[in-house]
Protein backbone atom coordinates (compact mmCIF):
# COMPACT_ATOMS: atom_id res chain seq x y z
CA UNK A 1 0.00 0.00 0.00
CA UNK A 2 1.25 3.49 -0.87
CA UNK A 3 1.37 5.90 2.09
CA UNK A 4 2.64 9.43 2.54
CA UNK A 5 5.42 8.10 4.80
CA UNK A 6 6.78 5.72 2.15
CA UNK A 7 9.49 6.50 -0.37
CA UNK A 8 6.92 6.12 -3.13
CA UNK A 9 4.28 8.79 -3.83
CA UNK A 10 0.69 8.72 -2.71
CA UNK A 11 -1.88 7.78 -5.34
CA UNK A 12 -3.03 11.41 -5.52
CA UNK A 13 0.55 12.52 -6.29
CA UNK A 14 0.90 9.78 -8.88
CA UNK A 15 -2.27 10.97 -10.60
CA UNK A 16 -0.98 14.54 -10.52
CA UNK A 17 2.26 13.63 -12.26
CA UNK A 18 0.51 11.46 -14.82
CA UNK A 19 -1.79 14.40 -15.58
CA UNK A 20 1.28 16.59 -16.08
CA UNK A 21 2.72 13.95 -18.39
CA UNK A 22 -0.44 14.02 -20.50
CA UNK A 23 -0.45 17.82 -20.57
CA UNK A 24 3.18 17.82 -21.74
CA UNK A 25 2.35 15.29 -24.46
CA UNK A 26 -0.61 17.32 -25.74
CA UNK A 27 1.43 20.52 -25.64
CA UNK A 28 4.10 18.84 -27.73
CA UNK A 29 1.45 17.84 -30.27
CA UNK A 30 0.06 21.40 -30.40
CA UNK A 31 3.51 22.87 -30.94
CA UNK A 32 4.07 20.49 -33.84
CA UNK A 33 0.74 21.52 -35.41
CA UNK A 34 1.65 25.20 -35.15
CA UNK A 35 5.07 24.62 -36.67
CA UNK A 36 3.82 22.34 -39.44
CA UNK A 37 0.19 23.24 -40.20
CA UNK A 38 -1.71 20.55 -42.06
CA UNK A 39 0.82 17.86 -41.16
CA UNK A 40 -0.11 15.01 -38.80
CA UNK A 41 1.66 15.40 -35.42
CA UNK A 42 4.57 13.15 -34.61
CA UNK A 43 3.75 10.37 -32.20
CA UNK A 44 0.25 9.14 -33.09
CA UNK A 45 -2.47 8.96 -30.40
CA UNK A 46 -3.55 6.00 -28.28
CA UNK A 47 -3.06 3.11 -28.57
CA UNK A 48 0.20 3.70 -30.42
CA UNK A 49 1.93 5.71 -27.68
CA UNK A 50 5.38 4.44 -26.72
CA UNK A 51 5.66 1.87 -29.52
CA UNK A 52 2.73 -0.30 -28.52
CA UNK A 53 3.64 -3.77 -29.81
CA UNK A 54 0.15 -5.20 -29.31
CA UNK A 55 -1.40 -2.36 -31.33
CA UNK A 56 1.13 -2.89 -34.12
CA UNK A 57 0.27 -6.59 -34.27
CA UNK A 58 -3.49 -6.06 -34.27
CA UNK A 59 -3.29 -3.33 -36.92
CA UNK A 60 -1.24 -5.49 -39.25
CA UNK A 61 -3.73 -8.36 -38.94
CA UNK A 62 -6.88 -6.26 -39.37
CA UNK A 63 -6.85 -5.99 -43.15
CA UNK A 64 -8.39 -3.30 -45.37
CA UNK A 65 -11.55 -1.29 -44.89
CA UNK A 66 -13.28 -3.21 -47.71
CA UNK A 67 -12.40 -6.50 -46.07
CA UNK A 68 -14.01 -5.27 -42.87
CA UNK A 69 -17.14 -4.19 -44.79
CA UNK A 70 -17.44 -7.65 -46.37
CA UNK A 71 -16.95 -9.29 -42.99
CA UNK A 72 -19.73 -7.14 -41.49
CA UNK A 73 -22.08 -7.98 -44.39
CA UNK A 74 -21.38 -11.70 -43.97
CA UNK A 75 -22.37 -11.44 -40.31
CA UNK A 76 -25.60 -9.65 -41.14
CA UNK A 77 -26.50 -12.33 -43.67
CA UNK A 78 -25.66 -15.17 -41.29
CA UNK A 79 -28.15 -14.31 -38.54
CA UNK A 80 -31.94 -14.01 -38.66
CA UNK A 81 -33.58 -10.99 -37.11
CA UNK A 82 -34.42 -10.85 -34.28
CA UNK A 83 -31.81 -12.87 -32.42
CA UNK A 84 -32.14 -15.66 -31.35
CA UNK A 85 -35.73 -16.52 -32.22
CA UNK A 86 -35.75 -15.29 -35.83
CA UNK A 87 -39.08 -14.68 -37.59
CA UNK A 88 -41.58 -16.39 -39.90
CA UNK A 89 -40.24 -14.59 -42.98
CA UNK A 90 -36.73 -15.83 -42.14
CA UNK A 91 -35.43 -12.35 -42.78
CA UNK A 92 -31.75 -11.83 -42.01
CA UNK A 93 -30.34 -8.77 -40.27
CA UNK A 94 -29.23 -7.58 -43.70
CA UNK A 95 -32.78 -7.88 -45.11
CA UNK A 96 -34.20 -6.06 -42.11
CA UNK A 97 -31.71 -3.20 -42.31
CA UNK A 98 -32.27 -2.89 -46.05
CA UNK A 99 -36.05 -2.70 -45.54
CA UNK A 100 -35.52 0.12 -43.02
CA UNK A 101 -33.25 1.97 -45.44
CA UNK A 102 -30.30 1.63 -43.06
CA UNK A 103 -27.84 -0.50 -45.00
CA UNK A 104 -26.39 2.43 -46.94
CA UNK A 105 -25.66 4.30 -43.71
CA UNK A 106 -24.27 1.27 -41.89
CA UNK A 107 -21.98 0.36 -44.79
CA UNK A 108 -20.54 3.86 -45.04
CA UNK A 109 -16.84 4.44 -44.53
CA UNK A 110 -17.37 6.30 -41.24
CA UNK A 111 -19.43 3.50 -39.72
CA UNK A 112 -17.08 0.75 -40.90
CA UNK A 113 -14.25 2.64 -39.21
CA UNK A 114 -16.23 2.45 -35.94
CA UNK A 115 -16.64 -1.30 -36.44
CA UNK A 116 -12.93 -1.71 -37.13
CA UNK A 117 -12.16 0.20 -33.95
CA UNK A 118 -14.42 -2.16 -31.97
CA UNK A 119 -12.74 -5.21 -33.49
CA UNK A 120 -9.37 -3.63 -32.80
CA UNK A 121 -10.25 -3.12 -29.13
CA UNK A 122 -11.63 -6.64 -28.77
CA UNK A 123 -8.46 -8.24 -30.15
CA UNK A 124 -6.30 -5.81 -28.17
CA UNK A 125 -8.20 -6.77 -25.03
CA UNK A 126 -7.70 -10.50 -25.61
CA UNK A 127 -3.97 -10.19 -26.21
CA UNK A 128 -3.56 -7.84 -23.23
CA UNK A 129 -5.51 -10.20 -20.98
CA UNK A 130 -3.34 -13.15 -22.02
CA UNK A 131 -0.25 -11.22 -20.97
CA UNK A 132 -1.77 -10.01 -17.70
CA UNK A 133 -2.66 -13.57 -16.73
CA UNK A 134 1.04 -14.31 -17.14
CA UNK A 135 1.81 -11.08 -15.22
CA UNK A 136 3.91 -9.89 -18.14
CA UNK A 137 3.99 -6.75 -20.24
CA UNK A 138 4.01 -6.66 -24.03
CA UNK A 139 7.69 -5.72 -23.77
CA UNK A 140 8.59 -9.02 -22.12
CA UNK A 141 9.10 -7.74 -18.56
CA UNK A 142 7.15 -8.59 -15.39
CA UNK A 143 4.29 -6.17 -14.66
CA UNK A 144 5.76 -5.68 -11.20
CA UNK A 145 8.84 -4.15 -12.82
CA UNK A 146 6.72 -1.53 -14.61
CA UNK A 147 4.69 -0.79 -11.46
CA UNK A 148 7.85 -0.17 -9.44
CA UNK A 149 9.37 1.91 -12.23
CA UNK A 150 6.21 4.03 -12.34
CA UNK A 151 6.32 4.66 -8.60
CA UNK A 152 10.05 5.35 -8.56
CA UNK A 153 9.75 7.89 -11.37
CA UNK A 154 6.79 9.63 -9.73
CA UNK A 155 8.65 9.68 -6.41
CA UNK A 156 11.70 11.15 -8.14
CA UNK A 157 9.58 13.89 -9.70
CA UNK A 158 8.14 14.71 -6.30
CA UNK A 159 11.59 15.04 -4.77
CA UNK A 160 12.73 17.26 -7.64
CA UNK A 161 9.72 19.54 -7.09
CA UNK A 162 10.50 19.83 -3.37
CA UNK A 163 14.16 20.55 -4.08
CA UNK A 164 13.44 23.28 -6.63
CA UNK A 165 10.83 24.80 -4.31
CA UNK A 166 13.22 24.80 -1.35
CA UNK A 167 15.85 26.75 -3.28
CA UNK A 168 13.37 28.83 -5.30
CA UNK A 169 14.71 27.42 -8.57
CA UNK A 170 12.38 27.65 -11.58
CA UNK A 171 11.14 24.49 -13.35
CA UNK A 172 12.92 25.72 -16.46
CA UNK A 173 16.22 24.84 -14.72
CA UNK A 174 15.56 21.14 -15.37
CA UNK A 175 12.74 21.42 -17.94
CA UNK A 176 14.32 19.18 -20.60
CA UNK A 177 15.19 16.52 -18.06
CA UNK A 178 11.72 16.71 -16.53
CA UNK A 179 10.08 16.35 -19.96
CA UNK A 180 11.92 13.10 -20.63
CA UNK A 181 11.04 11.73 -17.18
CA UNK A 182 7.36 12.54 -17.74
CA UNK A 183 7.41 10.64 -21.03
CA UNK A 184 8.86 7.59 -19.32
CA UNK A 185 6.30 7.88 -16.52
CA UNK A 186 3.48 7.92 -19.09
CA UNK A 187 4.95 4.83 -20.73
CA UNK A 188 5.22 2.85 -17.47
CA UNK A 189 1.81 3.97 -16.19
CA UNK A 190 0.08 3.02 -19.45
CA UNK A 191 1.37 -0.53 -18.99
CA UNK A 192 0.27 -0.76 -15.37
CA UNK A 193 -3.13 0.82 -16.12
CA UNK A 194 -4.33 -0.57 -19.50
CA UNK A 195 -7.06 2.07 -19.94
CA UNK A 196 -4.80 5.02 -19.24
CA UNK A 197 -4.05 5.65 -22.91
CA UNK A 198 -7.74 5.88 -23.69
CA UNK A 199 -9.07 7.91 -20.77
CA UNK A 200 -5.97 9.68 -19.40
CA UNK A 201 -6.72 8.66 -15.83
CA UNK A 202 -5.38 6.28 -13.20
CA UNK A 203 -7.48 4.07 -10.97
CA UNK A 204 -7.16 0.66 -9.35
CA UNK A 205 -10.60 -0.07 -10.83
CA UNK A 206 -9.26 0.05 -14.39
CA UNK A 207 -8.99 -3.40 -15.97
CA UNK A 208 -8.40 -4.68 -19.54
CA UNK A 209 -12.02 -5.84 -19.80
CA UNK A 210 -13.05 -2.18 -19.92
CA UNK A 211 -11.85 -2.15 -23.52
CA UNK A 212 -14.55 -4.60 -24.55
CA UNK A 213 -17.29 -2.61 -22.82
CA UNK A 214 -16.11 0.69 -24.28
CA UNK A 215 -16.05 -0.88 -27.74
CA UNK A 216 -19.70 -1.88 -27.29
CA UNK A 217 -20.68 1.63 -26.21
CA UNK A 218 -18.80 3.19 -29.13
CA UNK A 219 -20.62 0.93 -31.59
CA UNK A 220 -24.01 1.44 -29.94
CA UNK A 221 -23.66 5.22 -30.00
CA UNK A 222 -22.64 5.12 -33.68
CA UNK A 223 -25.66 2.94 -34.49
CA UNK A 224 -28.00 5.36 -32.73
CA UNK A 225 -26.57 8.26 -34.71
CA UNK A 226 -27.38 6.42 -37.96
CA UNK A 227 -30.84 5.46 -36.69
CA UNK A 228 -31.58 9.10 -35.89
CA UNK A 229 -30.87 10.05 -39.51
CA UNK A 230 -33.80 7.82 -40.51
CA UNK A 231 -35.91 8.98 -37.53
CA UNK A 232 -35.79 5.46 -36.10
CA UNK A 233 -35.74 4.59 -32.44
CA UNK A 234 -35.39 0.88 -31.83
CA UNK A 235 -33.34 -0.10 -28.80
CA UNK A 236 -33.85 -3.80 -29.40
CA UNK A 237 -32.38 -3.66 -32.89
CA UNK A 238 -29.56 -1.38 -31.68
CA UNK A 239 -28.58 -3.80 -28.90
CA UNK A 240 -28.75 -6.78 -31.24
CA UNK A 241 -26.64 -5.09 -33.91
CA UNK A 242 -24.08 -4.11 -31.28
CA UNK A 243 -23.91 -7.70 -30.03
CA UNK A 244 -23.52 -9.01 -33.58
CA UNK A 245 -20.69 -6.59 -34.34
CA UNK A 246 -18.86 -7.03 -31.04
CA UNK A 247 -18.95 -10.84 -30.86
CA UNK A 248 -15.69 -12.63 -31.73
CA UNK A 249 -15.36 -14.71 -34.89
CA UNK A 250 -15.52 -17.96 -32.90
CA UNK A 251 -18.99 -17.06 -31.59
CA UNK A 252 -20.22 -16.02 -35.02
CA UNK A 253 -19.12 -19.38 -36.43
CA UNK A 254 -21.08 -21.12 -33.65
CA UNK A 255 -24.17 -18.96 -34.37
CA UNK A 256 -24.07 -17.57 -30.84
CA UNK A 257 -23.57 -13.94 -29.86
CA UNK A 258 -21.31 -12.96 -26.98
CA UNK A 259 -21.96 -10.35 -25.71
CA UNK A 260 -25.66 -11.08 -25.92
CA UNK A 261 -28.02 -8.18 -26.67
CA UNK A 262 -29.12 -8.36 -23.02
CA UNK A 263 -25.53 -8.03 -21.84
CA UNK A 264 -25.09 -4.98 -24.05
CA UNK A 265 -28.23 -3.48 -22.51
CA UNK A 266 -26.89 -4.07 -19.00
CA UNK A 267 -23.53 -2.53 -19.87
CA UNK A 268 -25.34 0.56 -21.13
CA UNK A 269 -27.37 0.71 -17.93
CA UNK A 270 -24.31 0.24 -15.72
CA UNK A 271 -22.41 3.00 -17.54
CA UNK A 272 -25.37 5.38 -17.42
CA UNK A 273 -25.31 5.69 -21.20
CA UNK A 274 -28.91 6.62 -21.90
CA UNK A 275 -30.56 6.93 -25.28
CA UNK A 276 -31.24 10.63 -26.00
CA UNK A 277 -34.95 11.41 -25.91
CA UNK A 278 -36.26 12.88 -29.13
CA UNK A 279 -39.96 13.47 -29.64
CA UNK A 280 -39.59 13.36 -33.42
CA UNK A 281 -38.21 9.81 -33.45
CA UNK A 282 -40.59 6.97 -34.18
CA UNK A 283 -40.38 3.34 -33.12
CA UNK A 284 -40.01 0.52 -35.60
CA UNK A 285 -40.72 -3.19 -35.00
Amino acid sequence: MITSKSRNPRLSDLRRFIKKAWEAWYEEQDQFREKFPGVAPQGPPWPFIAGDKIAERVSSEQGTLNQSRRKFLARLEQFQYPYPEGNLRKATFYNHLKDLGLWGLLSSRDFIIVIRWAWFLWTYHELTLELRVKKQSQYGYPLEFHRKMMLEIAGHLGRLDKLSSKYAAPESWFARYRAEILKQLLREASIVYPELRRWSETSHAIRPRSLKVEAQLDVLNAIRVQFAKKRIRNNKLAYQLTALICSPDSCIAAQKLDPTPEKVRRNVRDRGNKFPKKKSVKSNP
